[in-house]
């Protein structure tokens, strides 16, 4: 992992780069700048993967620099160090696309440990899009060379095919089949007859012949998006008869691209895993997407129950069972706001219930919905309706 250090103190600069052996947990330092137009062009020039800035430096300071990185590199990581009286400066930086912020004097400790906490992050979402990457490689490969039990499908038939489509992934479960556990014996079972029933099943609606086997045990096939889950259902459910095999059967939502196969993939997942082993033999539909999607519901409903107290994106997704960058991405493209502007929208619709029902004063309406700062309640109060708390509360009939 590679990070940059901006600072205009020297020393706190130096600091930074000298107090910590770096490299000992596998972070090369990319780059040192005294102020931001010097850290925008190291940006440029090494593309690191972490940023630590001081939001005040001559030149570029760092809310301008996290724009304009960001538009550089819009996966890069930034934690922003400021001083005590720029705290809501700092929080302000997190909204715009901050990881996290750093008080002055900066303590080696917390420093190591932030850096070591974004790093794990870091490593986790490589390994994600590596598996993403590797799963459109193999299904695209497969398309094309996995024909043996595949019914092939004339030219005319290949044209009509839509390009939406869902996936289908079907899992074997740990349980003995002719006294053996499918596992052990890497599914020789499955490979075999499960592969000859889904191809006979459902053959029909097929994409481009897309059926392969992920992982031992799990098989994915991409059925064309004009197949419904009802027919879906039933072509997997006379597979299962045919094979005599213990699976279950996971459908995700239509899709629209081949890149999307990730995305759908999890859904797939997540309605198998909304399921116990006692279901196995039995075929779970994803919702199509829009507002009536589970997993999200399930994140803004217990958003909305805890919106008053200090909820951090881990206790979310621990919540709902899914990885931060996984959910990030569902929840932006299914709601059209990342989970903070949720989560603040949903404070401010609280605060103006409570300006016009209650003679709450400002800084007991911000400890209500989950500020400590009234302060930064105001500001954020003014920044989403426009008018400040007390000018609402006079507008909509509550006086002060």
């Amino acid at each position: 992992m590679r990070m940059v250090l901006a600072d205009d103190e020297i020393l706190s600069l130096q600091l930074m780069e000298q107090v910590i052996d770096w490299g000992s947990i596998g972070i090369e330092i990319a780059g040192l700048a005294k102020d931001g137009m010097e850290a925008l062009a190291l940006i440029k020039n090494t593309m690191p993967d972490l940023l630590v800035t001081d939001i005040r430096m001559p030149n570029m300071d760092g809310m301008e620099l996290i724009r304009q990185a960001l538009l550089i590199k819009p996966d890069l990581r930034i934690v922003i160090i400021s001083a005590y009286a720029e705290f809501e400066l700092a929080r302000e930086a997190i909204r715009h696309g901050a990881q996290d912020y750093l008080l002055k004097p900066l303590d080696e400790d917390v420093l190591l440990t932030l850096v070591q906490g974004i790093r794990v992050q870091w490593l986790e979402q490589a390994e994600w899009e590596k598996e993403q990457l590797k799963l459109v490689r193999i299904a695209e490969e497969r398309g094309m060379r996995d024909r043996l039990y595949a019914p092939v499908l004339t030219e005319r038939e290949s044209e009509t095919i839509t390009d939406k489509f869902r996936l289908t992934v079907i899992q074997a479960q740990s349980n003995t089949y002719n006294g053996h556990m499918l596992r052990e014996q890497n599914s020789a079972g499955l490979s075999d007859n499960l592969k000859y029933s889904i191809c006979n099943s459902l053959g029909a609606f097929l994409v481009k012949e897309l059926l392969f086997e992920h992982h031992p045990g799990e098989w994915i096939a991409v059925v064309s998006g004009k197949a419904t889950h009802e027919q879906i259902r039933q072509a997997a459910e006379e597979a299962l008869i045919n094979t005599g095999l213990l699976v279950v059967v996971g459908i995700s939502g239509e899709r629209n691209d081949l890149k999307e196969m990730p995305t759908a993939y999890h859904e797939a997942l997540a309605a198998i895993k909304k399921r116990t082993t006692e279901d196995a033999g039995h075929i779970f539909a994803y919702p199509e997407r829009g507002e009536h999607n589970p997993l999200i519901q399930q994140a803004k409903q217990f958003i909305t129950e805890n919106f008053n107290t200090d909820l951090s994106l881990e206790q979310i997704c621990e919540k709902v069972n899914v990885s931060k960058n996984y959910f990030s991405t569902l929840f932006k493209k299914e709601t059209g706001m990342n989970v903070w502007d949720f989560l603040s929208e949903y404070r401010m619709e609280r605060a103006k219930e409570l300006l016009v029902s209650t003679y709450l004063k400002n800084y007991e309406i911000a400890l209500e919905i989950g500020y400590e700062n009234p302060s930064y309640f105001t500001k954020t109060f003014k920044k989403w309706v426009g008018i400040g708390p007390q000018e609402y509360r006079v507008q909509h009939g509550r006086k002060a």
